[in-house]
């Protein structure tokens, strides 16, 4: 057992009970507290803890999620909006790895307590997104590499909640960068090919709609210093 969090109590939520974010969340959301006024060492060695057993979990099966629910998507609009995250990690980002912090970040809170959706309030989690014939809960549409290469994530047709925002999630897309660029500089082969990106595949966009997901949600920093820059758009 590590010493982050009760490993076992974790396990018999998870594998037992339909709405164990009712256990699990509530001592997440103390650990990422926690991780605010932390150290960088102790940040990290507490999400591989958290995130690393979370996804163990759930590529071994072992987690209860629904089997059905709300068809989220059926309340997708046109696209007119961009919004670019970061990872803030070491890169190197899986798809397991993002689908289970979103799962506990993003679904578990919500169905704790939903901000918009009373109607989940203590169901069995549900996404309606399948990979490889599996349920999975991240939220961004492409997650680039700093060596320039970009992996699809969810369909445009799919709602990614990842804005902060539903309005904006409802008619965006999230493209997440594969790093932490809280304070640090955008690697050249990133930048280009998330511009190649958006020119390919979203170029009805206007330019006043690519935002940092900061822009959509004053709480958060996402994805850093560099998207203050006033030239950042160039």
């Amino acid at each position: 057992m590590n010493h982050f969090f009760d490993e076992q109590k974790w396990y018999e939520a998870a594998t037992t009970r339909y709405d164990w974010y009712k256990v699990i969340y509530p001592e997440f959301a103390t650990i990422l507290a926690a991780n605010e006024n932390a150290d960088t060492t102790q940040r990290n060695e507490s999400r591989d803890a958290v995130y690393g057993y979370f996804e163990k979990l759930l590529n071994e099966h072992k987690v209860i999620l629904g089997n059905e629910g709300k068809n989220w998507d059926e309340e997708r609009k046109p696209v007119d909006t961009v919004v670019i995250h970061h990872t803030k990690g070491e890169g190197g980002m899986t798809w397991q790895r993002l689908d289970a912090m979103h799962l506990l970040r993003l679904y578990a809170k919500s169905y704790l307590n939903p901000s918009t959706e009373k109607e989940i309030q203590g169901l069995p989690v549900y996404s309606n997104h399948f990979r490889e014939e599996r349920q999975v809960f991240y939220a961004y549409h492409w997650l680039v590499r700093a060596d320039g290469t970009s992996e699809r994530m969810l369909r445009d047709d799919q709602i990614g909640w990842q804005a902060g925002n539903w309005d904006i999630n409802c008619r965006s897309v999230g493209i997440c960068l594969d790093g932490d660029f809280e304070h640090t500089e955008l690697p050249e082969a990133m930048i280009e090919a998330t511009k190649g990106l958006i020119s390919e595949n979203y170029a009805n966009v206007a330019l006043a709609h690519i935002i940092p997901h900061k822009s959509a949600n004053p709480n958060t920093t996402c994805p850093g210093d560099w998207f203050s820059h006033v030239n950042w758009k160039k």
